[in-house]
């Protein structure tokens, strides 16, 4: 039963990313004025957005990862010029998250790496200069393609001394989530190369608003700084 629950997801994000890319090929046959190509690295860190208080606890660590995406450009709806990116992330993170008080206790401790496909969309899009730097603001949707953990989780009885502890090897399905969301910005600065083609560094931060993680101890939600650079294509 559960090799037939992950046919079925594999199944059903295959058709998602293959609806996604048609949309692309529409957009880019219809309304875009610049395609890109991109890839690079991110630097990711899970976090809980506030301080440690007597019950609960929280260490984490950052980690690099990478990224390939495409995206289209100034992409003209109500008069406003927007992107749209679509990027498979492969991020990564290390946490220690505990749960403490005078009854029980908990503690997870894991090393957990994440392989999604985001769809991003930025209807604050401009030009700070012509034709060179672009900044965009908008929001990133994520789905989980499959993660992975290397770790533990443990709980305990302080009055019954006895407790239990189990491995978080190998598939991570148990404590990650499915779907993400955040805002992401976006800065670019276009390296012209002929009338119609463009190198482009990128720097992009994405902050994440909804929980990376479940069946832990604390919301652990993460923020990523990814550094990417890409080719343009200008097509009107």
């Amino acid at each position: 039963m559960r090799l037939k629950g992950i046919i079925s997801y594999t199944e059903f994000m295959k058709s998602i990313i293959i609806s996604i890319l048609l949309l692309i090929i529409s957009f880019i046959n219809s309304l875009a004025q610049d395609v890109m190509f991109f890839g690079g690295l991110n630097n990711n860190r899970f976090c809980d957005y506030k301080k440690d208080n007597t019950h609960f606890s929280t260490i984490y660590s950052s980690l690099s990862g990478y990224n390939v995406g495409v995206g289209i450009d100034n992409i003209k709806i109500a008069r406003l010029p927007f992107l749209f990116t679509v990027r498979m992330s492969n991020y990564k993170g290390v946490l220690y998250t505990s749960d403490r008080n005078a009854e029980r206790g908990s503690t997870t401790g894991a090393e957990v790496t994440k392989n999604t496909i985001g769809i991003g969309i930025y209807p604050f899009n401009i030009r700070i200069t012509p034709n060179k730097i672009n900044f965009s603001l908008g929001g990133e949707f994520n789905a989980l393609l499959d993660a992975k953990a290397k770790g533990y989780q443990s709980s305990w009885l302080l009055d019954e001394k006895s407790g239990h502890s189990q491995a978080l090897d190998g598939n991570a399905r148990q404590i990650t989530k499915t779907f993400t969301f955040g805002l992401s910005s976006r800065l670019a600065y276009k390296v012209k190369i002929n009338e119609h083609t463009f190198i482009m560094p990128q720097y992009s931060f994405y902050l994440g608003l909804t929980n990376e993680l479940k069946n832990i101890e604390t919301n652990t939600k993460s923020y990523r700084h990814l550094f990417e650079i890409g080719i343009v294509r200008r097509l009107k």
